[in-house]
């Protein structure tokens, strides 16, 4: 039996109701199901088909004849090679998806930036911060939307949340440019909190007409002249 006949055994058995199904490959099943069973199917691929999330996305169908917002699981089976992708499609006046990141870390990234680029809820996710859009872009502004119209915007003034770090041996670097091999970049200012050679907490904010930015929240372990970026 194939992958994608066992596959479609397995799923078939379980209690989860789903539609379109096809099998464009021998080892792939896509399918589809509503926003409702999406954490149900998710642990049906991780128990059943022992398989694992390695991506999501999303994209814009508000312009076809059934207006709304899709979204697409895909899990895979690394040590059989068998794939599993499922969509789900969303009201366009207000998406809204469960979260998988209280029992899927890898979950948890992808969420954030679908709802940073394309404004869907994802409801119960433990961790609400931005993770793609810049700090100065409107909350209401998604940059993915077919409709998207980019308003110019300036700093608002607010102070930035740098993550504070304390104890005995801890001093703190205020602001200082950050530099790379091809000399200093613009608008880039980091603050960082050390104790000895080990940076316990980097983080930057970007101003207008720099070019890069670090993410908050990262370590910075310091090895001579070599330098690792770790997430914290």
């Amino acid at each position: 039996m194939s992958g994608a006949a066992s596959m479609l055994s397995e799923l078939n058995a379980a209690p989860i109701e789903v539609s379109d199904v096809s099998t464009p490959r021998a080892n792939e099943v896509h399918c589809r199901v509503a926003a409702a069973v999406v954490k149900s199917l998710a642990d049906f691929a991780w128990k059943q088909l022992e398989s694992e999330l390695i991506l999501m996305l999303a994209d814009d169908r508000r312009q076809t004849p059934a207006p709304s917002f899709a979204v697409h699981y895909l899990f895979a089976n690394r040590r059989t090679d068998r794939l599993l992708h499922v969509s789900t499609y969303l009201e366009a006046g207000d998406p809204r998806l469960p979260s998988l990141a209280p029992f899927c870390y890898p979950a948890s990234r992808f969420e954030r930036e679908i709802r940073d680029l394309f404004g869907i809820r994802v409801v119960g996710h433990p961790d609400p911060r931005p993770l793609v859009k810049h700090g100065f872009w409107p909350e209401w502004e998604y940059p993915l939307r077919r409709d998207a119209r980019i308003s110019a915007f300036t700093d608002e003034g607010q102070p930035f949340p740098f993550t504070a770090v304390g104890g005995e041996g801890v001093y703190e670097i205020p602001v200082h440019e950050r530099r790379s091999s091809a000399g200093l970049l613009p608008g880039d200012r980091i603050g960082s909190r050390c104790r000895g050679s080990l940076a316990r907490a980097a983080a930057a904010r970007r101003f207008p007409g720099a070019r890069t930015s670090l993410q908050p929240h990262r370590r910075l372990r310091c090895h001579g002249e070599r330098h690792r970026l770790r997430d914290c």
